[in-house]
């Protein structure tokens, strides 16, 4: 039994993702005008982010078959493993990043999906 690898700790870290992502994706999924449908405003957001989450869900697949084939477990039904980080994510990543749960918004998509998706040798955010 493994007790910390990197897979561990992408499969952590993705799993503390999942519920910034999907309640955005709801929040705007419920907007009266429209929704996700091809023909709203918010399509484009809602197509994205809805990729993303598809996207996140295949890369903590990934990590916890990868985990697997070497032995170890992924765990994410343990207590500790399903705390919503506030600050940070699990594993020592992004340490400084404030993370929240709310309802999509342009600072929220600049603040915390941009600082977590865009590679750390990016100049295109600076969280």
């Amino acid at each position: 039994y493994i007790q910390y690898s990197p897979s561990r700790s992408i499969v952590v870290s993705v799993w503390g993702l999942l519920p910034l992502y999907l309640t955005s994706w709801f929040t705007i999924k419920s907007i009266s005008n429209g929704g996700c449908t091809p023909n709203s405003d918010n399509y484009g957001a809602c197509d994205r982010i809805h990729t993303i989450v598809i996207q996140e869900m295949l890369h903590m697949a990934q990590a916890a078959n990868l985990l697997t084939s070497v032995g170890g477990k992924p765990v994410i039904n343990a207590s500790t493993s399903l705390k919503y980080p506030r600050r940070g994510l699990p594993g020592g990543v992004l340490q400084n990043l404030s993370l929240s749960i709310e309802k999509l918004t342009l600072d929220q998509a600049r603040c915390q999906f941009m600082a977590v998706e865009v590679p750390r040798n990016s100049s295109a955010v600076n969280p």
